[in-house]
């Protein structure tokens, strides 16, 4: 193969060989912009070289392509819809966001046109690259950046509450992604610093005792046994409110009150 400035091939830009299975594709790395010459030719076993085929090739590296910012390289979001910042170029009119479930960009491949440094898109749970590029006033885009791989994981489950007047009735939604169960934080502080309850269930349920009158916060995230969840795996912090309540002989709510015995009816904020 070779690579030139002109279509005599008297001034090369690049020259090699290829051979075995990927005998057929080459990446070339280095190479000027502006119009090039290929050549590309066959060698046989006794290295004897064959007939070539020419053709003109564009090679553009403006405008540059943009600095990925977000997501990182191997990073995890815990959503439906991804967020994706790249830095400004500011010979850019417009950019290119592309999005793929393999490195070559060949399954499940997208490319979404974006006016800002930005752009959302909407994807399943799985391992996914993402690239971009920036596109001139004319219409031409400029070289791709380095593809970033990254991760989608299902929405932390949000929890509910049901208040018989006994213990934390804690449930949510079943959702796609649980596999070996749920972590269920009941704590003192919104930063769960001060947990009052670290537990794990294999149920989209769990009965928790109940705290003493005050206010506490609730979070769950998906979890096997034993695995400290990422932050950002734990649904918002539910703030709840546990009110004291009168009890009658046999331990039944019969109205309010301020002793501090456990008892309260609980409100979910």
């Amino acid at each position: 193969m070779l690579v030139a400035r002109d279509a005599a091939l008297s001034e090369l830009a690049w020259t090699g060989t290829v051979s075995g299975a990927t005998a057929t594709t080459a990446r070339v790395d280095g190479l000027p912009e502006g119009t090039l010459y290929l050549s590309v030719s066959a060698i046989d076993k006794h290295q004897l070289t064959g007939h070539d085929a020419q053709a003109p090739v564009s090679v553009r590296l403006n405008p540059p392509a943009p600095f990925t910012q977000q997501p990182a390289a191997d990073a995890v979001r815990y959503a439906d819809a991804i967020a994706f910042e790249w830095a400004t170029v500011p010979s850019a009119a417009r950019y290119e966001l592309a999005l793929a479930a393999d490195p070559a960009f060949t399954r499940d491949a997208v490319v979404q046109a974006a006016s800002e440094p930005a752009a959302t898109q909407a994807l399943v749970p799985g391992r996914w690259w993402w690239r971009v590029r920036s596109v001139d006033a004319a219409g031409r885009p400029g070289p791709w950046s380095d593809a970033v791989p990254f991760s989608v994981e299902p929405k932390p489950p949000v929890p509910t509450l049901q208040d018989d007047g006994g213990a934390l009735h804690i449930g949510w939604p079943e959702g796609s992604g649980a596999g070996a169960g749920y972590r269920v934080q009941v704590s003192a502080d919104a930063g769960f610093a001060t947990l009052l309850a670290d537990e794990h269930t294999t149920t989209n349920t769990i009965d928790l005792p109940r705290p003493a009158p005050g206010v506490y916060f609730i979070r769950v995230a998906r979890a096997a046994p034993g695995g400290t969840p990422d932050p950002a795996a734990y649904s918002a912090p539910q703030r709840i409110e546990v009110n004291a309540l009168l009890r009658d002989a046999q331990g039944g709510a019969i109205g309010s009150g301020d002793r501090p015995d456990g008892g309260g009816r609980i409100r979910l904020n």
